[in-house]
């Protein structure tokens, strides 16, 4: 999926996939939307049920390696600061 912000058009956002993580039966969390903005990228998605906490994941690859950026207990994070004019490939992971 693709994103084209509407403050850089030079940066592209592009949402990779969506994974579970844990020891548990834990879905992996859908809706993912990612807006691009002037050096920083807003990703938000919907909440699954049992799960404690989200990480997301980016690199300047679609084959990785992926590095982890950080981690919400809710639906939305924000990126920042990142570098305008570079494509970004995101794994958002749901945590029990």
């Amino acid at each position: 999926w693709r994103c084209r912000p509407l403050v850089q058009p030079a940066t592209i956002v592009v949402v990779l996939a969506l994974a579970a993580s844990g020891c548990g039966e834990i879905s992996a969390p859908s809706g993912l939307k990612a807006q691009g903005k002037e050096g920083k990228v807003d990703l938000a998605w919907d909440l699954v049920e049992d799960a404690v906490a989200y990480e997301v994941l980016r690199s300047t690859k679609a084959g990785g390696p992926f590095f982890l950026v950080g981690a919400v207990e809710g639906g939305v994070f924000v990126d920042a600061p990142v570098v305008n004019d570079l494509d970004f490939f995101y794994f958002v992971r749901s945590v029990d």
